[in-house]
């Protein structure tokens, strides 16, 4: 199938990393001065969860309910500024497989990416665009991040959750589409990924449901998922390049059947050489403002 035109304006390829002894690196890390203020939520814990309703379409999936006409409106806050986009599925194409169209709407600029969805039948999520690493790291990327599925779960079918009584963990493995570079987590270095360089997601939730306030309202039943990536970033020196790959955990809260409704960054750091990392100073809180659910 023909996939949507990318909008991203690609970035010049990094530096091929140099076969050599890499030195103690020393990295400054930068601390822009806040032009936006983050306010951390504390949820509030619930102790009787009610119940989740049992899916009703080939890719209704707790985390992410995929029904044509579902729409949602987030607005991603770091320490750098603020930024809107909307998330809508458009389109069913069973040909092959069964896939939905999902569009990502930057409001600032107006451009609009899209990707396909691979659902397995039941609910299952087997391949989706990162979008809401996009979301979550857009004040840092140059650009969006494109990538192909290679394998895993995105996210797993409700009868999966279900029999496990929601205590779970799950992994997916992407490759980069295209290049792109990092702004403001490396003082006076540039950092990139190339294309093709892996990223891997990992998963877990047990279960804990927590009452979270955001824009589109109170969602008193939130599933809580701790949400880890890593990418294979290279960090490019005057006279050298060496590998650093990048780790970002964060907590999400999913309204089942509904989708995401609140993200933050809670740890980010760099592995300068094996062993030794850095923090990174990535802070980033995303929060649903308001959605549509079709019929």
């Amino acid at each position: 199938m023909n996939r949507f035109l990318k909008f991203s304006t690609l970035v010049l390829a990094c530096l091929l990393i140099v076969s050599c002894e890499v030195p103690d690196l020393q990295i400054p890390i930068e601390t822009p001065m806040p032009t936006a203020t983050l306010t951390p939520v504390q949820p509030t814990p619930t102790l009787t969860p009610t119940a989740t309703p049992v899916p009703s379409g080939p890719c209704d999936n707790p985390l992410m309910s995929l029904n044509v006409g579902n729409q949602w409106k987030y607005r991603s806050t770091s320490q750098l500024g603020s930024s809107e986009q909307i998330l809508r599925v458009t389109e069913w194409n069973e040909e092959v497989g069964i896939n939905a169209v999902i569009e990502m709407e930057d409001l600032e600029t107006g451009t609009i990416d899209g990707d396909w969805v691979t659902c397995l039948g039941g609910g299952g999520i087997e391949d989706f665009p990162l979008f809401f690493i996009s979301l979550q790291m857009g004040d840092y990327m140059d650009g969006v991040l494109n990538t192909f599925y290679q394998s895993g779960i995105y996210a797993p079918a409700y009868a999966e959750l279900a029999a496990s009584n929601w205590h779970l963990d799950w992994d997916a493995e992407y490759l980069t589409e295209e290049s792109l570079c990092f702004t403001n987590v490396v003082e006076n270095v540039t950092m990139c990924i190339n294309s093709s360089s892996p990223i891997d997601l990992t998963f877990e939730t047990q279960g804990e449901y927590e009452s979270v306030t955001v824009p589109a309202g109170t969602f008193s039943q939130a599933l809580k998922v701790t949400f880890t990536f890593r990418m294979a970033t290279t960090l490019v020196y005057p006279t050298l390049a060496t590998s650093a790959p990048l780790t970002v955990t964060t907590t999400q809260w999913y309204a089942p059947f509904i989708g995401l409704v609140r993200s933050q960054v809670d740890s980010a750091s760099l592995e300068i050489l094996p062993g030794q990392e850095s923090a990174a100073p990535v802070e980033s809180v995303v929060e649903l403002i308001e959605y549509t659910v079709a019929p």
